[in-house]
């Protein structure tokens, strides 16, 4: 015995009074049967119904946690029935006895995996919602769960913390090749900022737009052409292209 829901009741009930007749007619018990031309009425043959989910896998491409294409087994029944009566505050002793094990150590097997997937569902869902202010989805992609991990305890000790942000470089690729240039972390891909730092970048990116607009300036009345090889003018340009970059990707996160 089973709870089902009441849809499923009236559907389960309908069918019934559809093959009602056939039932009769051919002395069988079973609520669920398959007739073919030419052949005496059966109750439905599990397999059948197997070939027919492996079909829709096949079709909609549903792939299981090691690439292959999703196989489903009548085992699989009682898995769902486990997980489902877990997620709805089932007990042990409540599981045990619907799927009939002999023993509670078999059904604790049941909770400590359920209860380790929805700790992996927690844990992803925690640090999506801890880095989401600083971390593009793009740059949290590169970081597997225990990296994830590690990263948020550095940003809470801020043991990666640069000027306006954090550094996401994994300690495995060594140490930093960017903090003794005169630009420091701005063009760095590694730089982690976010929306809370946009009030500091704004100004640095209207203080370096006037610095590059009073060397232009100097350039022209001076009448100095091929400026664009200067040292000191590609030093100034790139750090306003790294602050316009920064600024733009902010406001896109933010919007």
């Amino acid at each position: 015995m089973i709870i089902i829901s009441a849809e499923l009741a009236g559907e389960i009930i309908r069918y019934a009074r559809k093959t009602s007749l056939l039932r009769s007619e051919h002395g069988l018990p079973y609520i669920f049967l398959s007739k073919r031309e030419n052949f005496r009425a059966s109750m439905i043959n599990p397999s059948d119904f197997l070939v027919k989910l492996d079909a829709l896998a096949e079709k909609y491409d549903l792939r299981d946690d090691d690439g292959e294409t999703w196989h489903f087994t009548a085992r699989q029944y009682r898995k769902t029935l486990a997980v489902t009566l877990i997620e709805n505050g089932g007990t042990v002793e409540e599981l045990a006895y619907l799927l009939g094990h002999l023993s509670y150590s078999t059904a604790c097997q049941y909770y400590a995996e359920v209860r380790k997937k929805k700790l992996a569902e927690m844990n992803a869902g925690f640090f999506k919602h801890k880095f989401e202010l600083l971390l593009s989805p793009e740059q949290l992609s590169q970081f597997n769960e225990e990296e994830r991990h590690l990263l948020y305890v550095d940003f809470c000790l801020n043991t990666r913390r640069v000027e306006f942000g954090h550094c996401i470089k994994k300690l495995a690729d060594g140490g930093c090749n960017s903090r003794g240039s005169l630009v420091n972390c701005v063009n760095c891909k590694n730089l982690c900022t976010g929306i809370k730092y946009l009030p500091y970048w704004k100004p640095l990116l209207q203080e370096q737009e006037k610095i590059v607009d009073e060397l232009l300036r100097i350039y022209w009345q001076n009448g100095i052409s091929g400026y664009h090889d200067f040292k000191e003018y590609r030093q100034e340009q790139n750090l306003l292209d790294g602050y316009r970059s920064i600024v733009a990707a902010i406001e896109r996160e933010g919007s």
